[in-house]
């Protein structure tokens, strides 16, 4: 019995010729292939409300329905429902730049204000786009897709560790952090001109 289970275990195994990578890249493609069939769910469910929005309004205007005795119970079950859906997991993913956009890239002169700035730019939550999670450079954490995984700093997990030393995957960074300006950004200037990080 034993045996079996040592047998099992090492199948289970990546090993270090390459199927690593491979399996890798095939749980990242199920699971993005189950999180798309999820938002597809979301969507039906979305058309479902709709068309019952839809015949509730035509039972009342045909008299057939009380709105106000409707909406009572509506509130009633909408509180419980929603305590009962507060930690259901969502999927969200970001909108493609388009080829106009790759044109529009914010060049800020990064690698001289880290050491003002702390990189804090990397503590920010984002969500990644298809075409980021194809270049298969960014990292996703599985239990919050498509967020770019974060370190137990909070910091993302290719900012170096935090400690503002630059992106390990800036030539590949996400749309998100292309598109980003911290000039005007308060949570990272006092004053940008003046080089003057924000406390």
């Amino acid at each position: 019995m034993g045996e079996k289970k040592d047998r099992v275990a090492a199948q289970a195994e990546p090993t270090m010729n390459g199927d690593e990578t491979t399996t890798r890249l095939e749980l990242e493609a199920g699971l993005r292939f189950g999180h798309l069939l999820s938002m597809q769910m979301k969507q039906d469910l979305y058309d479902s409300v709709t068309q019952v929005s839809a015949l509730i309004d035509e039972l009342v205007s045909n008299g057939n329905l009380d709105r106000q005795l409707l909406e009572a119970r509506y509130g009633a079950c909408r509180e419980r429902e929603y305590l009962r859906i507060r930690e259901h997991a969502y999927v969200k993913i970001a909108e493609p730049r388009g080829a106009d956009d790759k044109a529009n890239t914010v060049l800020i002169d990064c690698e001289s204000r880290l050491p003002l700035c702390g990189a804090r730019c990397c503590t920010f939550g984002v969500t990644l786009s298809a075409e980021d999670l194809d270049r298969g450079r960014v990292k996703w954490d599985y239990a919050i897709p498509y967020q770019i995984r974060q370190d137990t700093g909070g910091y993302c997990t290719h900012s170096c560790g935090g400690k503002g030393n630059g992106c390990e995957v800036y030539a590949d960074r996400p749309g998100a952090c292309r598109d980003y300006d911290c000039r005007k950004d308060e949570r990272i200037w006092a004053d940008f001109e003046g080089r003057i990080p924000a406390s």
